[in-house]
């Protein structure tokens, strides 16, 4: 049973060698990715500012051809209490050409305010969607480098196996001279012609001549 999970484990990693991995890091190609829509969204919420702008400079062009349409319909009212009727009915055309262009500000307004609420709302999807991606890669990311982790310790322990074999062996190596060393000391020692033998005879002898000459001086009378 457990050659055939090591067995099952072996055909699964050489598929997934076989296979290959796409080039480059897909977390980074999803980064890459993401910063790109990043700028487009900054490009995009500068051009909501502008249109706002421009909605606003709308708003303030319809208010001031209201004003104008006021001011002129109240002239138009003056000069007709005057007896001015062809002075009243210039400033009454003046007032109708001003509620005219008013009118369409605020149409142009109303179209403008609806677009920049639209594309807010747009924007405001984007980046929560865009938040929720980096975060996705952010965990992405730690996974990679926790897997990453993993598959250089197993590799580590993988190399450590021969090494501790290797020195096992290089053990038992200096184990078997030593062995053989300490054999051949003692073969020597038993062999009389041997050098050990011969230098331990020397040496021997040596000393016992020194010591023989300390008696011979220490017996002859001082003179």
């Amino acid at each position: 049973m457990a050659e055939s999970r090591i067995r099952t484990r072996l055909v699964r990693l050489v598929r997934v060698r076989r296979a290959g991995t796409p080039k480059g890091d897909p977390a980074e190609r999803l980064a890459a990715h993401l910063s790109e829509q990043q700028a487009l969204l900054a490009t995009a919420r500068r051009s909501l500012v502008d249109l706002s702008v421009s909605r606003r400079r709308t708003e303030l062009q319809a208010g001031r051809a209201e004003e104008e349409a006021r001011a002129a319909t109240e002239r138009a009212r003056r000069a007709v209490a005057d007896g001015q009727d062809e002075i009243g009915r210039r400033h009454l055309t003046d007032a109708i050409d001003a509620e005219r262009r008013r009118d369409a500000l605020r149409t142009r307004f109303a179209t403008l305010d609806g677009q920049v609420t639209h594309l807010e709302q747009r924007l405001d999807l984007l980046e929560s969607q865009l938040h929720h991606a980096t975060a996705q890669l952010h965990d992405l990311r730690a996974d990679r480098d926790a897997a990453t982790a993993a598959l250089n310790i197993q590799s580590a322990l993988g190399a450590a196996g021969p090494q501790a074999d290797q020195t096992a062996q290089a053990r038992d190596h200096m184990r078997r001279i030593q062995a053989e060393a300490a054999a051949r000391d003692e073969i020597a020692w038993d062999d009389p012609d041997s050098p050990q033998v011969r230098a331990a005879f020397a040496d021997l002898e040596r000393t016992i001549a020194a010591n023989q000459r300390l008696i011979t001086g220490l017996d002859q009378p001082p003179r």
